[in-house]
């Protein structure tokens, strides 16, 4: 009987023990959480993978083997890929380069154009050469996607939904939440060295590098106070530090 009532009781308690457990795993915690970091992921073009992988093997195999029929054969395929980029409309993320992104478009469609033209033909040398031209057409529209400086690009993708959704939104928390995240993208942008291509702009980028990290601080201070208009003002100058930095890579 004794011996009952002690696995009655050690019951109880595992039960017990189970139950609250339970509770404690489901119950929310009462810590004040920090807002979230309004950081986007880098936005894709449609079309711009699946063109490369058309070309991917085009280029390192037909091409460097000389494979006339192969180049042929891909013709179809480049041009239910080139209709994906011809339909594709432009991020906003990438509004600053619209202009060169419609030339590097048109030149890639041309491009497309003259490869099946050739392929009709019988002058495989000629096929090869506008294969050739392809390929750079392709290379030279990727490149108006991607930064010279990949922790320039970094800091943008913190950047970009305060200057198009917080600061149009008012969302003052926002802002204050992401400086943050724009002091760490600052701080590894210092740290980033050029490589000696690059050597020319050094001297303007170390210039307008230093701009922006003052921007930072200058946001960073305006979001310690209570002052939403001198927030305004200093997401506003920061945002244009951040593209006169850009900039710098135009003239390279």
């Amino acid at each position: 009987m004794l011996l009952s009532k002690k696995v009655v009781f050690l019951s109880f308690l595992f039960v017990s023990f189970f139950v609250v457990s339970s509770i404690l795993a489901q119950t929310p915690a009462t810590t004040p959480q920090t807002p979230q970091t309004q950081e986007m992921s880098k936005p894709r073009l449609e079309g711009l993978k699946e063109f490369h992988d058309v070309v991917y093997p085009v280029w390192h195999m037909a091409y460097a083997e000389k494979d006339y029929q192969a180049i042929r054969d891909a013709v179809p395929a480049f041009n239910e890929k080139m209709e994906l980029i011809q339909n594709a409309e432009l991020p906003g993320f990438y509004r600053e380069k619209k202009e060169d992104f419609e030339k590097k478009r048109e030149a890639l469609a041309k491009a497309v154009l003259d490869l099946e033209e050739k392929s009709k033909g019988t002058d495989n040398e000629a096929l090869l050469k506008v294969t050739e031209n392809l390929h750079t057409a392709y290379e030279q529209l990727v490149r108006v996607f991607v930064l010279r400086v990949k922790e320039l690009e970094s800091f943008h993708l913190v950047l970009y939904p305060l200057w198009h959704e917080a600061l149009p939104n008012k969302d003052y928390k926002a802002i204050k939440a992401s400086t943050p995240a724009l002091q760490e993208k600052m701080d590894v942008l210092m740290k980033v060295e050029l490589s000696d291509k690059s050597k020319e702009i050094a001297p303007k980028f170390t210039e307008k590098r230093k701009a922006l990290k003052a921007s930072v601080a200058d946001l960073v201070k305006a979001c310690n106070g209570k002052d939403n208009k001198k927030i305004e003002e200093q997401l506003d100058k920061m945002h244009t530090a951040y593209q006169e930095l850009d900039a710098v890579f135009e003239t390279e």
